[in-house]
């Protein structure tokens, strides 16, 4: 069973995922980044679980957008 929430990330994981906490709960979410507020579907119990970003509410401030890459044909 999956749940959505409204999280703060908070640090990055070994592996490159954001971490956010919720009700003691540990969550590793993919695409994010330490000062991010994002929606989140949640996957998982116990002491930790996989998140789904769904969407940045309000980015961290030492976000950067990405360039789009042009071609040279």
């Amino acid at each position: 069973m999956s749940r959505v929430a409204e999280l703060g990330i908070d640090s990055i994981a070994a592996g490159g995922d954001g971490v956010a906490r919720l009700e003691g709960l540990v969550v590793f979410v993919p695409r994010s980044a330490p000062g991010d507020r994002a929606m989140v579907r949640i996957d998982g119990g116990g002491r930790f679980a996989r998140g789904r970003l769904e969407a940045i509410l309000d980015p961290a401030p030492s976000r950067i957008a990405a360039v789009a890459a042009s071609s040279n044909t």
